[in-house]
């Protein structure tokens, strides 16, 4: 009976090193496809992964930063969601997280994430990095544009008054002469000034309304 049990155990240990080593394997493959930016097979090595292995954030944060990098919005936040659960001081998540939000047009939860990623202890330039992710942040959050201009004109006419000169004129229709006048010059000067505000109400089924 304890020779039995003890070949159960090393069996049992074998098939998990097995394991370990056949995850190690695919993890490794799945991280060099995403590296060639071969987005959508990762996506599915990744996917393996995490069903075999739930409660390993790494995997679920690869299939989040995949279905990103594919434009999956949605699923992209399901995924960076289980990181969170599994491991809440995961920070380089919030900043995924901005990033979908940003690219979703979400920029004030985007710019929220920013600060809690802040308020952690990052590197000095990793920090400069998320500040300069911020400062686009505000930009965008800024939707009101305002322009304007002044405009100056000048004109000359050698005939303001629309005259022949110091001639008479026959009018047939009444047959009578009318008496010219000389021909006026004249100039003018004109200025306007113009204010232009454009505010941005944000996207709505992918178009821009300004």
């Amino acid at each position: 009976m304890k020779k039995f049990l003890l070949v159960l155990c090393t069996c049992t240990l074998v098939l998990a090193q097995n394991f370990v080593n056949d995850s190690k394997t695919e993890y490794e493959n799945a991280i060099k496809l995403y590296n060639q930016k071969d987005f959508s097979y990762a996506l599915k090595r990744f996917e393996k992964l995490s069903k075999a292995d739930a409660q390993n954030p790494e995997f679920h944060f690869y299939v989040g930063l995949c279905h990103l990098e594919l434009k999956e919005y949605n699923e992209a936040l399901m995924a960076f969601d289980r990181v969170l659960m599994l491991d809440p001081l995961h920070v380089r998540v919030r900043l995924e997280i901005a990033r979908v939000y940003f690219e979703t047009g979400s920029y004030f939860l985007a710019n929220e994430e920013i600060n809690r990623v802040l308020r952690s202890n990052i590197p000095q330039n990793v920090r400069k990095n998320v500040l300069r992710f911020k400062e686009n942040v505000e930009k965008k959050m800024n939707r009101s544009f305002f322009s304007g201009g002044v405009s100056v004109g000048f004109g000359y006419d050698s005939n303001a008054n629309n005259d022949i000169g110091n001639t008479s004129f026959l009018v047939p229709s009444f047959n009578i002469t009318v008496p010219g006048d000389a021909e006026k010059s004249d100039t003018s000067l004109s200025s306007s000034l113009y204010l232009n505000h454009i505010y941005d109400f944000g996207e709505k089924d992918n178009i821009i309304l300004l």
